[in-house]
């Protein structure tokens, strides 16, 4: 694992044998719809427009997209995404 670069949340680049994936933890700070929104955009496009190459949400065992375990699920959101065969913008800068 490996920490990339970001202006508000912690993210972090895993490889496994599967391929690379961006692991994002979501600043408490950050409104959960805003999370919410982004989730529902990326399942969306994941549905309507399947070739576009924009990253693929994995979802947690429990099914979630964002997975809120902390503070009784007021704490920071998580997500695990794929990634692109191609640098994320975070990484160009590393």
């Amino acid at each position: 694992m490996r920490a990339l670069s970001s202006e508000r949340d912690a993210n972090f680049r895993v490889d496994t044998s599967a391929g690379p994936y961006l692991l994002k933890i979501t600043n408490a700070a950050e409104d959960p719809q805003v999370t919410d929104l982004h989730s529902a955009a990326l399942r969306h496009l994941e549905r309507e427009s399947p070739s576009l190459p924009v990253p693929r949400l994995v979802a947690a065992r429990g099914g979630t997209d964002q997975p809120r375990e902390m503070l009784g699920g007021r704490g920071p959101g998580s997500g695990l995404f794929s990634k692109l065969g191609h640098a994320s913008r975070h990484e160009a800068h590393d």
